[in-house]
């Protein structure tokens, strides 16, 4: 009443501190977000509304299909109905073969199951602290997921566990013996004698890390023909690659680009890269990943600062908190962990679908806000396009 009657000497104004956090991209209110999920641990966005936008630019642009949202036994967060969130990692033979005496010839399937779709992902930029490391582990230990760490790293704290993915330079890849208890090792791009040599020095799955940069397509083609069973897909912070394409459209390309080869079910699609919203998991699953590699929430449920922008990984700068006690910080991430998991079980919940394995790839469960307006408006004089 004060700022409306006396405007000239009273006003409220935002905290500049808060509209500080982050960037164009990774705002202060996914910030804020991050801090309220990893604090308490519950669904980020429940029955009272969405306060959020309806549309924008990247993942903002997709809505999923909530047809189902009425059934009455859509309570999956509740245990009264079992949405199955695990997912499979490595590969599945496209069909089974069979020898005369009906034993099971050929390839068989090479994977191990992972409790939640998604990762945590190298930490960009300056954060790859020791405490960092050791926090991640511990909670990709307890909630059953992965953490892809420098090799380095990995090597100096003794942290070579079934969990943790030590992820190696090309010209290390011979080094892929010194981590027997890993599951699974990733490679920085690709090198087909790097891959070769990596494969042959350790019984783990082979994993390679792409880029979305120019000419990816073709490296991610030569990868598979060589038998990479993960492929992890990256994007800059900010969900673009390098022709400026989001990354939903890119994970679509590498998911159909598999689709139209016949051989989708023998490679695990990764990916990352813009990733900082609860809503984003399902989205990037629908837009054809198997599990979404998250980078910057985990610095945030830390109640880590940033500094700067947050685009480019290799650039990216921030600091945790000075005096970060580890139960503390293991206890903030897996709440984080369980609030988008809770979220995730929302949205299929919502769909009707039991098993998040079968939401990727499903495009016709999500609705581009750009292709509702063109349908709509499209030919209303004035009309600019959707999608803004």
């Amino acid at each position: 009443r004060c700022t409306v009657q006396h405007p000239d000497f009273v006003t409220v104004e935002h905290n500049p501190d808060l509209m500080a956090l982050g960037d164009s991209y990774t705002t202060h209110g996914h910030i804020a977000a991050i801090d309220e999920e990893a604090k308490k641990g519950i669904v980020p966005v429940r029955g009272q509304g969405y306060r959020g936008r309806f549309g924008g630019p990247g993942f903002d642009g997709m809505l999923t299909d909530m047809s189902e949202i009425v059934r009455p036994s859509r309570d999956g967060i509740h245990g009264r109905e079992l949405i199955g969130t695990a997912v499979d990692v490595g590969s599945k033979p496209m069909h089974l073969s069979f020898d005369a005496d009906g034993k099971l010839s050929g390839s068989t399937p090479e994977m191990f199951t992972i409790q939640v779709p998604f990762l945590f992902d190298l930490p960009p930029g300056d954060l790859g602290s020791n405490d960092f490391a050791r926090v991640v582990d511990s909670t990709s230990r307890r909630i059953d997921t992965l953490s892809c760490l420098d090799a380095h790293t990995v090597a100096r704290l003794g942290l070579d566990a079934p969990n943790i993915v030590p992820v190696l330079d090309n010209a290390e890849a011979t080094h892929t013996s010194e981590f027997p208890a890993a599951r699974l090792i990733e490679l920085d791009g690709w090198n087909a004698d790097a891959f070769e040599a990596a494969r042959e020095a350790t019984d783990a799955m082979i994993g390679v890390r792409l880029h979305f940069e120019e000419g990816w397509q073709e490296s991610f083609i030569a990868a598979v023909d060589a038998g990479a069973k993960v492929i992890h897909l990256l994007a800059d912070l900010h969900g673009r690659g390098a022709d400026g394409s989001f990354v939903s459209d890119l994970f679509k390309e590498a998911h159909m680009i598999l689709i139209e080869q016949g051989r989708r079910e023998t490679v695990t699609l990764f990916g990352g890269g813009g990733i900082v919203g609860a809503d984003h998991v399902p989205k990037a699953i629908i837009s054809g990943l198997d599990a979404a590699a998250l980078d910057l929430p985990v610095l945030f449920a830390f109640q880590g600062r940033s500094h700067g922008s947050l685009r480019k990984r290799d650039k990216v700068s921030g600091t945790l908190p000075r005096r970060m006690d580890r139960d503390w910080a293991e206890q903030r991430l897996a709440n984080l962990c369980g609030s988008w998991r809770d979220q995730l079980l929302e949205i299929l919940g919502a769909m009707g679908i039991r098993d998040v394995r079968r939401l990727r790839g499903e495009f016709g469960r999500s609705m581009i806000v750009r292709h509702l307006e063109d349908e709509a408006f499209e030919g209303i004089a004035g009309y600019a396009g959707g999608g803004a």
